[in-house]
């Protein structure tokens, strides 16, 4: 079965991190997305960003299979 994402009335967009945190909130704002897709090493980045994304509802974030790290040690490194 097709994942939701993938199904015809959604769109993909791709957007490059190292374009920098306000190009990265300006390209999501813009396409109005909802979910975002991205890796463990990118939360702490759109943690920041999430203040500045009012459409954000789903984050996804896939896990380094090398390193085993909680979502918690991720999001409220201090």
């Amino acid at each position: 079965k097709c994942p939701t994402f993938f199904q015809p009335k959604h769109s993909c967009l791709t957007v490059y991190t190292n374009l920098g945190d306000d190009a990265v909130v300006h390209a999501l704002k813009e396409t109005e997305v909802t979910t975002i897709v991205t890796s463990h090493e990118l939360l702490p980045r759109f943690k920041q960003m999430l203040s500045s994304l009012p459409n954000i509802r789903t984050i996804v974030y896939l896990e380094d299979q090398l390193q085993k790290v909680s979502l918690f040690q991720i999001l409220f490194k201090f």
